[in-house]
Formats: structure tokens, sequence, C-alpha cells
């Protein structure tokens, strides 16, 4: 089972003993207010948790892509410049294009060039 998988099975688990114990309580007690917005935040999340499940997913993806190295042949100039790598990693990789005219060209395997965001 995935992180994710066990955490939502111990969420459910714990939305499911919160919703069966609800109506057991005291009529003011589930009047109260803050109780309430407890009730009503765990119904919101509950509901949320498989559109949660499918960001995650997605994110889990494009981290696994941007991660995987890729074959030379599969580079292209709409591409830019990239990571270079040579297998064993033995050294750090080489950025740039085969296009430069200091490519080294004994890299195989390249991955996407990850640019941080302006802090």
């Amino acid at each position: 089972m995935s992180d994710f998988g066990v955490i939502e099975e111990l969420w459910r688990k714990q939305f499911d003993e919160l919703a069966a114990g609800w109506e057991d309580l005291p009529a003011g007690v589930r009047a109260h207010p803050g109780l309430k917005r407890i009730r009503l935040a765990a119904l919101i999340i509950s509901d949320n948790m498989g559109s949660m499940a499918t960001k995650i997913s997605e994110l889990k993806a494009a981290l696994d892509r941007t991660r995987a190295a890729r074959p030379l042949a599969e580079w292209h100039e709409d591409n830019g410049p990239v990571l270079w790598w040579r297998f064993p990693i033995d050294e750090p990789p080489w950025c740039g294009t085969p296009n430069s005219d200091d490519w080294p060209h004994y890299h195989t395997h390249w991955t996407p060039l990850v640019v941080p965001e302006a802090p």
C-alpha cells in the first residue's frame, strides 16, 4: 500500500468513528458550534480525499518523469539545455545541448533542467 493509501485508510477509520458516534452525542453537544465546525471540516476533507489522491498521483508521476534518465535519442532542440549523464554516474552532469561546441560526446542520457522559481 502506498504512503497515501495508509494515510487515507487511517483518515477514513477516524472519520467513520466520528460519524458513527455523532448521533450518540447529546443534542446540546451536537449543537456546539465548535464541534459542528469540526464535523463539517471532516466531511469536506472526506469528500475531497479522491481529488487529493488524484492530485498526489499526478505530482508523483511528474516527479518520476523529471527524475527518469532519458536516452540521447529522445532529446530534441525543443528540450533546450538539460543535464547530461554517463552511466555509471562517476562525475557531475554536464549542462547544455548536443549542439553546443563544447559537447563532450560521451554522455548517453539526460534529465530535464529544473529551474527554481524566484523566492
